[in-house]
């Protein structure tokens, strides 16, 4: 800006030079005059850009300064309070980008936490009944005989298969279904295939199934989708009340197949429905898992199906339950 200003001011000067002058008296004014004014409009210039230099500090290197801050405090292992985004420009977005990321590590953290938490929970019962009962077979407080050990086996049972559920559900929490892993099957044969599983207890307990399922070739992990709706059918079972029996459908949308799954069962609260697929959760949780199961039917059904790209859902209405199992269709070649 001095520079710019100097450059017009000697301009200036050798016009008026060159142009003459009758007066040297007024020749000194005039340089004079014009540098004052260069003085002043240099001044007024250095205030101008201190004022934008301000402005733009302020509005750009003051968020990236609390941003800094912010990854400062996260480093150490404790989530910061969400910034406030500046304006509409590429630092606000930056922000808020920002915040989102801070919100996601934060439930991730939290849902880690709880699983540990339910994991060490579920496992606790077991080991210390089994840890118990050999305590007291060691000390000679109790006599084994074959319903102790049968008791005995049953817990090893159902710690190995807890076990198993947990790596179940983990392995598909992180697996995409291949082409490789999948096979064509008719639909209305992989839900027959699963009801012939639960046709002696059906019997038992005289369910009737209605089953209506439109013949449409899938292709799928048989094996996956056999796992989902036998989880589901056994939900329904364990949790069935009333006379009403299941009724089982599949048909065709779009580029879409549909199952449904329907049955009565207690009600479940509107804020709980979209956690009946969280693990280890159940809706009564004073339930033990003779009545009430693992808690982790549904979320491995739920990560096998989202493996398969597709969705896992509830719709519930007072008593009456019903899972929709959505898978995108696959063209067959000739």
């Amino acid at each position: 800006m001095g520079l710019t200003g100097w450059a017009i001011y000697e301009t200036a000067c050798q016009l008026v030079g060159e142009m003459g002058s009758t007066s040297s008296k007024g020749h000194l004014h005039f340089n004079a005059t014009l540098f004052q004014y260069f003085i002043l409009f240099t001044l007024l210039g250095i205030l101008i850009s201190s004022a934008m230099h301000f402005y733009l500090t302020k509005k750009i290197i003051a968020p990236v300064r609390e941003l800094i801050q912010s990854t400062k405090i996260l480093k150490t292992g404790v989530y910061p309070e969400p910034l406030t985004p500046q304006g509409s420009g590429e630092i606000a977005e930056l922000v808020l980008q920002y915040n989102e990321l801070i919100k996601r590590l934060k439930n991730k953290d939290e849902e880690r936490q709880k699983l540990l938490e339910d994991i060490s929970h579920e496992l606790r019962t077991p080991t210390s009944n089994i840890k118990g009962y050999l305590y007291a077979l060691k000390e000679g407080d109790i006599t084994g005989d074959r319903e102790l050990f049968q008791s005995l086996h049953d817990q090893a049972e159902q710690l190995t298969g807890l076990i198993e559920q947990i790596d179940y559900v983990q392995t598909w929490a992180v697996k995409e279904v291949s082409y490789d892993d999948r096979e064509w099957i008719d639909s209305r044969s992989l839900v027959e295939d699963c009801l012939r599983l639960f046709a002696w207890r059906l019997q038992e307990e005289k369910v009737p199934v209605d089953l209506r399922v439109e013949e449409v070739p899938l292709y799928v992990h048989i094996n996956g989708l056999h796992q989902v709706l036998s989880n589901i059918i056994d939900n329904a079972l364990r949790y069935r009340v009333g006379s009403e029996g299941i009724k089982i459908t599949g048909k065709k949308e779009a580029a879409r197949y549909i199952f449904s799954i329907q049955g009565e069962g207690e009600p479940i609260p509107a804020e709980e429905q979209a956690r009946v697929f969280d693990r280890f959760y159940r809706v009564e949780q004073s339930r033990n898992r003779d009545t009430g199961g693992s808690g982790l039917g549904l979320a491995i059904a739920k990560e096998i199906v989202s493996a398969h790209q597709g969705e896992l859902s509830l719709q519930s209405d007072g008593h009456l339950h019903n899972f929709l199992i959505t898978l995108p269709l696959e063209t067959k070649s000739e």
